[in-house]
């Protein structure tokens, strides 16, 4: 019992101590500094350091825009048809209309005038590297290749109801995007 009472009163004691040195403690942290919207950098479209949100064009917070990520910008091996850097300036340089009302990929091909078969190359690299890594197109819709004859229709309106959400393969997102 003895032993019990000085044990607690040495834990009393110990407590005492540490709250007392932290409640004497005023450490503070710098002034806070406030950014006026003029002290906001400016982002430049074409600078390399930046890079695209594919499904909202936005920074912050995750948002699911009205198509599947494969609607707002293409895998490496598309990017690699013209180089990556060209591609990221391409796809920054796209304007907010543009980016939310057109595949990607039809852009893509226009402005770079890439052939059915230079696609279609690069749409099974896509396939390949999913594969080999055991990704699916059955578990999530980022993991789809893209539909070579649909896109080579160049009609937006079908192209677009192919990559909303509700129509995804994955039935778990279809309710994802807005409503």
């Amino acid at each position: 019992m003895k032993k019990a009472i000085l044990v607690s009163a040495a834990v009393v004691i110990v407590l005492v101590v540490f709250l007392v040195g932290c409640a004497q403690n005023n450490t503070r942290l710098g002034p806070v500094e406030i950014v006026e919207p003029d002290d906001v950098p400016h982002i430049d479209a074409a600078s390399p350091e930046q890079t695209p949100d594919a499904n909202t064009g936005t920074g912050g917070d995750f948002t699911f825009g009205r198509f599947r990520p494969n609607f707002y910008d293409l895998p490496g091996p598309f990017a690699d048809l013209i180089g990556r850097d060209v591609y990221l300036k391409w796809i920054l340089s796209r304007c907010p209309e543009e980016r939310d009302n057109e595949n990607v990929a039809v852009s893509f091909i226009r402005d770079f005038n890439i052939s059915r078969e230079a696609f279609a190359k690069a749409n099974e690299q896509l396939r390949q590297n999913w594969e080999s890594v055991g990704a699916s197109p059955l578990v999530s819709s980022a993991y789809e290749i893209y539909p070579v004859d649909l896109i080579f229709t160049f009609d937006n309106e079908l192209i677009n109801e192919y990559f909303l959400w509700k129509n995804s393969t994955v039935f778990a997102e279809r309710s994802l995007g807005p409503r």
